[in-house]
């Protein structure tokens, strides 16, 4: 009887989705994720739009990520390898996200404009996976001055199903 109840209770645990985190992005830099002793991303805040999708990118299901401040969050950790990481060149997002600005004329992400870069602003997927990426929420931000080979500002993969809400994508 009790094999029977603790392997009925493991059973449950497992088939239980995770609960979604919200991650508050509280720094408009873009600082180096793998700089010694930097901490890494904290749902209750701390943290960079790029350290943000690192974190939530480990965990399985659903995140959040919100861009607690009206400000422009500027990308600078360009790269010119073709392999894309998230750790620098576009944000990648690999995992069902959504992320929130205040108001699209108040909240962007984008590269400066003096920066020598081709990469787009977001990366949602993984290219070389055959399975269907997990869906893709914007709302209430502008996503700008992206230069991807296949993407421009945003490029997805496999799929995607992309939400754009309140969303203005710019050159």
């Amino acid at each position: 009887m009790f094999k029977q109840l603790f392997s009925a209770l493991v059973l449950a645990a497992a088939c239980t989705p995770a609960l979604a985190i919200d991650y508050v992005v509280t720094r408009s830099d873009d600082p180096n994720p793998d700089a010694i002793g930097f901490p890494s991303c904290r749902p209750e805040g701390g943290c960079s739009v790029r350290q943000a999708i690192l974190a939530s990118n480990k965990r399985r299901g659903a995140d959040r990520i919100i861009l607690k401040r009206a400000t422009t969050y500027t990308l600078t950790r360009a790269t010119h390898s073709a392999t894309v990481d998230g750790r620098s060149g576009p944000l990648l997002a690999t995992d069902e996200l959504e992320i929130v600005g205040t108001r699209s004329d108040r909240t962007r992400i984008e590269w400066p404009n003096n920066l020598n870069h081709s990469h787009s602003v977001l990366v949602h997927g993984l290219a070389d996976s055959h399975t269907i990426s997990p869906p893709l929420k914007l709302r209430n931000l502008t996503i700008a001055r992206g230069r991807g080979v296949t993407g421009g500002c945003l490029s997805t993969h496999n799929g995607t199903e992309l939400g754009l809400y309140g969303v203005v994508i710019e050159n």
